[in-house]
C-alpha cells in the first residue's frame, strides 16, 4: 500500500476514519464495549481456515501498568528525558566544582542514567548530542577557567542547537516542546549569568588570604623597628623588616612592601607620613 511506505518512509500520519477508507484499520470504537458489538460475529481469515468471533457478553478486564512501567512509561517522554539529562550534568558539575558532598553527584548520576535508559527507546540525533556534549564541557571550562562569559555564551549557543536537534525532527511524537527547550535555556543562560558575574566580581574584588592579601597591606609597628622587629598587619602578628634600614618607632604606621618566606619588608606608611607633615 502507498500509505505503509509513505508512514515507513516518512512517518506519514492519518486520521482514524481515513484508516478506515484505507482498510488500515476495520472499525472505529468510542468504547471496548462497542468495539466488542462491532466485532461480534465478524468472520477472520486464517492460514488455517476461517474464525468466528464470538464475544457477545464477553467481559471486560482491565489491566493496568505496574509501578516500574509507570516510570519507564514518564520517562519515555522525551521532555521528561531531555529535563532529566540536564539536570543530571548540572548535579555532576556542583560534584566536580564542590567535591565531597556526593549527594548532587549521585543524584546526577541516577538522572543521567535514566535519560540515556529513555534515549535507548528514542530517535536521537547524534548531532544534537554532539552539540550538548559540547556544551557541558565548555560549561565546565567557563566555571574552572573564567574567560569574563565568553566561554559560557558559546556553551549556552552549543545548548541551544542541541536541544533543537537532540531529537529527530522527522519524529514528530518525538519533539521536545518548545516551551521545555525555552524554559531550559532560560535557566541554564541565568545560572551562568549569575556564575560570570560572581566570577567578575572576584576577579576585580581585592584579595582577602595569602600573600597577595599581604602585599600593599596597611599594619603597625608592635615594637620598635632597629630595623627589625614585629608588626600588626591584618590583625596578625608578622616579623618583619624595614625596605630602606630605617628604625621606625613601636605604634608607627606601615605599608608591606614585599614577603620573604614569613618575613615581611615593610615601609613607613604614606599615611603616616602625610599626618607628621600636617
Amino acid at each position: 500500500m502507498v500509505w505503509v511506505e509513505e508512514a515507513v518512509r516518512k512517518s506519514v500520519s492519518i486520521t482514524e476514519t481515513e484508516a478506515v477508507k484505507l482498510k488500515v484499520a476495520d472499525t472505529v470504537a468510542d468504547t471496548a464495549e462497542e468495539l466488542i458489538g462491532q466485532l461480534d460475529g465478524k468472520i477472520l481469515k486464517r492460514l488455517k481456515g476461517e474464525v468466528k468471533l464470538k464475544l457477545n457478553g464477553a467481559a471486560v478486564k482491565k489491566t493496568g501498568m505496574s509501578g516500574w512501567e509507570v516510570v519507564l512509561h514518564v520517562i519515555g517522554d522525551p521532555n521528561i528525558a531531555y529535563i532529566l539529562l540536564i539536570l543530571g550534568v548540572f548535579g555532576l558539575i556542583f560534584e566536580f566544582t564542590s567535591p565531597g558532598t556526593f549527594v548532587p553527584g549521585i543524584t546526577g548520576g541516577v538522572f543521567i542514567i535514566l535519560s540515556l535508559y529513555s534515549m535507548g527507546s528514542i530517535s536521537v540525533s547524534f548531532a544534537g548530542a554532539a552539540f550538548l556534549l559540547l556544551a557541558f564541557m565548555l560549561f565546565i571550562l567557563e566555571i574552572k577557567t573564567p574567560s569574563h562569559g565568553l566561554i559560557g555564551i558559546a556553551g549556552l549557543l552549543s545548548f541551544v542547537l542541541g536541544s533543537f536537534l537532540i531529537y529527530n525532527p522527522l519524529a514528530p511524537y518525538f519533539r521536545i516542546s518548545l516551551p521545555v527547550v525555552i524554559t531550559m535555556i532560560l535557566l541554564v543562560g541565568g545560572f551562568f549569568a549569575f556564575i560570570i558575574t560572581i566570577g567578575v566580581a572576584a576577579l576585580k574584588g581585592k584579595a582577602v588570604s595569602g600573600i597577595a592579601a599581604l602585599l600593599g597591606a596597611d599594619g603597625q609597628v608592635k615594637t620598635d623597628m632597629k630595623p627589625s622587629g614585629i608588626v600588626l598587619v591584618n590583625n596578625e602578628e608578622w616579623s618583619a623588616e624595614t625596605v630602606d634600614g630605617q628604625n621606625l618607632a613601636k605604634a608607627e604606621k606601615i605599608t608591606v612592601v614585599a614577603v620573604d618566606g614569613t618575613k615581611l619588608k615593610v615601609k613607613a606608611s604614606t599615611k603616616s607620613e602625610v599626618q607628621s607633615t600636617k
